[in-house]
C-alpha cells in the first residue's frame, strides 16, 4: 500500500513527537528511530521523487498546451482576417455596383448603414469631461522603496517560499 505525502508527513511528525514526549511513557527509542529512518530514508524520498516526476510531466504538458493555444490562436486570427477581407470585398463590390441586396442561393447579403462611430482626431483638444484615467499601483517602485527601508502606506513586503525542482 502506498502512503500519501500527507500520511508520511503525519507519521514522521507523530514519531518525532513520541521521541520528544516527556510524559513518562516508556518508549522504545530504537524502534522509533528505525521507523523514522524508514520514513526519512526511503518512503519520503521516494514520494518526493514521484511528486517531482509527475510535476515535471505536468509542466511539459502545460507547455505543450500553451504552444497549442498559441498555434490555434494564430490560426483563428488568420481565419478572422480572411473572413474580414472577404466581407470587405463583398462590401466594396456592393458599393461599386450600388447594390443593396443580393440573393445568393440560401444566403441573402444586404448592405446597410452602420451606427455612427467616433473617430478621435486630436485627443489633446478634447474637453476634460471626455477623458478617463486609469490609475495602477507600480509594484516595482513600491518594492524598491520598501527594500530601501522607506515606508509606503498601504503596502508591505510579503515573504514566502516555493518549491524548486532541479
Amino acid at each position: 500500500m502506498s502512503l500519501s505525502l500527507y500520511d508520511i508527513t503525519e507519521s514522521i511528525l507523530a514519531l518525532k513527537e513520541m521521541l520528544d514526549d516527556e510524559s513518562g511513557w516508556e518508549i522504545n527509542e530504537q524502534d522509533i528511530n528505525e521507523q523514522l529512518d524508514q520514513y526519512l530514508g526511503n518512503l519520503l524520498p521516494e514520494k518526493v521523487s514521484n511528486y517531482a516526476a509527475l510535476m515535471r510531466e505536468l509542466s511539459l504538458t502545460i507547455d505543450a498546451f500553451r504552444e497549442e493555444e498559441v498555434r490555434i490562436a494564430e490560426k483563428r486570427k488568420a481565419m478572422a482576417r480572411a473572413k474580414d477581407k472577404m466581407q470587405g470585398r463583398l462590401l466594396e463590390m456592393m458599393r461599386s455596383l450600388d447594390v443593396k441586396r443580393v440573393e445568393a442561393g440560401t444566403f441573402t447579403v444586404t448592405r446597410q448603414a452602420s451606427s455612427p462611430s467616433v473617430s478621435i482626431i486630436d485627443s489633446d483638444a478634447l474637453p476634460q469631461e471626455y477623458m478617463t484615467v486609469t490609475v495602477k499601483a507600480s509594484k516595482a517602485s513600491i518594492k524598491r522603496d520598501l527594500l530601501d527601508g522607506k515606508s509606503v502606506p498601504g503596502a508591505t513586503l510579503v515573504e514566502s517560499d516555493h518549491v524548486r525542482i532541479k
